[in-house]
């Protein structure tokens, strides 16, 4: 099945700000017909970003989109500040080089290398990881963040029928046209009931298809001296109490009861609130192999993520001082392991909460 414009564009974008903040750059998308899909914190302030999305970029492909641009290209102060950017699944040699020779350009291999050249801004990064296409088509059922954070939505609150696209979209950090889209595509795939609604199972099991957070082993586990790494009201909250770092994993599922047993200097697994959070986080506590890791660390794949953690009072895990992830996230993570997470997801019914899975 081939892949409409607006996914590649879609896909584009959100692979652009995966890399931009494990650059250590602070970027947010742009909703709206503004002919801008990205905002860049820069040194000397803001910088627009439209993003060119293509499979493979060759010298000619490449050159004939950059001359194009010089064409459009208008005299105010807006058009000089935005830059594009190619984000493409692979760049030749040649294609690199053009691009780098463009005044207002750059790209974004999906290989591996960032470079970017802009008011006040270079980067020229080519250690990144492999940023493959979420996305399976123009069909799917799920898209990026926003349909991501739609569905979690859902099944934290499976009994809200019909809950407002504006509650939602608060919630989940988007515009109430974009979770309305969402909802929209979770119906035609029968994943929502006509009162709004989700279907459950069904709609936990396509979430977690989805749900893939990118862990690092980081040396050491954060303390209360680290104030700069936005872990939130001092690891202490009674109920949702705005963004913070949360756990997840089995050290959560623990500390909600499921039928799991974790040593009480189990390295935990920390869902930090932002891309730029995460990027100091790692240069502060430092990596390690994950046989030897103090903890793990991932971007949270959702607002929803790390603002509903709460502090939960355990006999299984009385050593647990963070907040938690809510249990969906929890049985999220644990689906990942096919065996025994699955396993314990069959035995596993948190007290207070309405099983989704």
């Amino acid at each position: 099945m081939r892949t409409s414009r607006e996914d590649l564009n879609l896909d584009a974008v959100e692979a652009l700000l995966d890399a931009l903040g494990r650059a250590g750059l602070h970027a947010v998308p742009i909703e709206g017909d503004s002919g801008s899909d990205v905002v860049i914190e820069g040194p000397i302030g803001l910088v627009e970003v439209e993003v060119k999305a293509m499979s493979v970029g060759d010298g000619a492909r490449v050159a004939a989109l950059t001359d194009r641009g010089r064409k459009t290209k208008g005299g105010g102060a807006r058009s000089r500040d935005r830059m594009k950017v190619v984000v493409a699944d692979q760049l030749s040699d040649e294609a690199r080089t053009m691009i780098r020779g463009s005044d207002g350009w750059g790209y974004l291999d999906r290989r591996g290398a960032l470079w970017l050249k802009g008011p006040g801004l270079l980067v020229n990064d080519t250690s990144l990881r492999q940023l493959d296409r979420r996305r399976p088509g123009p069909d799917g059922p799920i898209r990026g963040r926003i349909g991501l954070g739609v569905a979690l939505y859902l099944l934290m609150h499976p009994h809200h029928a019909r809950a407002s696209v504006r509650a939602i979209a608060v919630a989940v950090e988007a515009s109430p046209s974009t979770v309305h889209d969402a909802l929209s595509r979770l119906r035609d795939h029968a994943l929502v009931e006509t009162d709004g609604a989700p279907m459950v199972p069904d709609l936990f099991e396509t979430l977690s298809g989805f749900w893939r957070p990118d862990r690092v082993p980081a040396l050491r586990k954060p303390s209360l001296a680290d104030a700069n790494l936005g872990l939130g009201a001092d690891g202490a909250v009674d109920g949702p109490q705005g963004q913070g770092w949360a756990v997840g994993g089995d050290v959560a599922a623990a500390a909600w009861g499921a039928p799991i047993v974790v040593a009480s200097d189990a390295p935990p697994d920390f869902y930090v609130p932002t891309q730029v959070l995460l990027g100091r986080a790692v240069r502060q506590l430092g990596t390690s192999t994950y046989e030897a890791r103090s903890a793990t660390l991932a971007v949270a794949p959702s607002p929803l993520v790390t603002g509903t953690r709460r502090t939960v009072e355990s006999s299984s895990a009385p050593w647990m001082h963070w907040p938690a992830v809510h249990p969906v996230v929890v049985a999220l993570d644990l689906a990942q392991d096919l065996a025994r997470g699955r396993e314990i997801l069959s035995e596993w019914t948190p007290d207070g909460s309405i099983r989704v899975w």
